[in-house]
């Protein structure tokens, strides 16, 4: 595999997809728990940007050498696994680990942009951040606009929350989160408490934008691990996940809910099978083997419904 820190401009801008697999659980990060905090350690970070902006401009330093000194907010680890690809077609990538950060990090991008809209600011300011939100309308194919293919069942409600025009804020989680964010992205804008770019030949607003912008493309950081054919995919996200809830607590077994897989998988484990809407739930007591987890990411590429985690096992799932 190959990690590397990356910034969010190095993530998303360029023509590129991030697929998440049908087996991964649905969006379930929400406001308490993760985008207010969130939202503090960006607007944290755009006043150490401003503070550090301020006092090399004082010393007659370049805006470039001056962002080198400012502490970037890192956000965690993501996972990811190509997917082949026709040439010339959009480079896409299999989420293995790290879905919930990328696409919470998509409804942040897309809230502040609705905030940078009301506020009339710059159009190449707008443009570096919807640059990292869509893809080239020009090259890719309609459905290819979106940086984050989500569930199969989410699709409809991550599209209109990435839409041009915001949906009703109760239609879903995703149109929660790009609400809150824009909300707290236009109080940003407007707080005069929050230090001026020093850099920028605008407006108080436009310099505060100019600092949101420069925090979240280049300041918010992710360590993104690139696997390769040797590696397996399954080993790396247990050993990821290895610290959080156990998968079954005070035993060393694994249970996994398999729905709608070949009953191939289940004949080698100890499995219970149940009504899972409109198919079976088998609940497998023991790890997956690595051509069992190959069919499962297999289940994902060609959009196979109906499998995940079961939420009655106490399974650990994919943030």
């Amino acid at each position: 595999m190959k990690a590397d820190t990356r910034t969010v401009q190095d993530i998303f801008h360029g023509d590129r997809r991030f697929v998440v697999p049908v087996f991964q659980r649905p969006y379930v990060w929400e406001l308490e728990k993760q985008w207010e905090p969130l939202w503090s350690d960006v607007e944290a970070t755009a006043i150490r940007l401003a503070e550090a902006r301020t006092n090399a401009h004082a010393r007659g330093v370049e805006a470039s050498a001056a962002d080198q000194s400012a502490p970037p907010h890192f956000l965690g680890a993501i996972v990811m696994e190509d997917r082949p690809v026709m040439p010339g077609d959009v480079d896409t990538r299999l989420v293995v680990d790290g879905q919930q950060r990328l696409t919470t990090l998509q409804l942040l991008l897309r809230g502040v942009l609705d905030a940078l809209d009301a506020a009339e600011v710059e159009v190449k300011l707008r443009a570096r951040i919807r640059k990292a939100i869509k893809n080239d309308e020009e090259v890719v194919r309609e459905n290819e606009l979106l940086k984050i293919a989500p569930r199969q069942a989410e699709h409809g409600d991550f599209s209109a929350a990435m839409s041009a025009t915001a949906p009703e804020v109760h239609q879903s989680k995703f149109a929660a989160a790009r609400d809150y964010f824009g909300t707290a992205a236009a109080s940003f804008l407007a707080d005069q408490d929050v230090p001026a770019d020093p850099y920028s030949d605008g407006s108080d607003t436009e310099a505060r934008a100019a600092l949101l912008a420069a925090t979240l493309l280049g300041l918010v950081k992710v360590v993104a691990i690139d696997l390769e054919d040797v590696d397996d995919a399954q080993v790396i996200f247990e050993a990821l996940n290895a610290r959080n809830t156990p998968c079954l607590p005070q035993t060393s077994s694994r249970t996994s809910c398999l729905c709608g897989l070949r009953p191939s998988i289940s004949k080698t484990r100890s499995a219970s099978t149940t009504r899972c809407g409109s198919g079976l739930m088998t609940t497998v007591t023991g790890g997956l083997g690595r051509s069992e987890w190959d069919t499962l990411r297999e289940h994902g590429r060609t959009g196979s419904s109906g499998i995940g985690l079961s939420p009655s096992s106490g399974a650990c799932q994919v943030e």
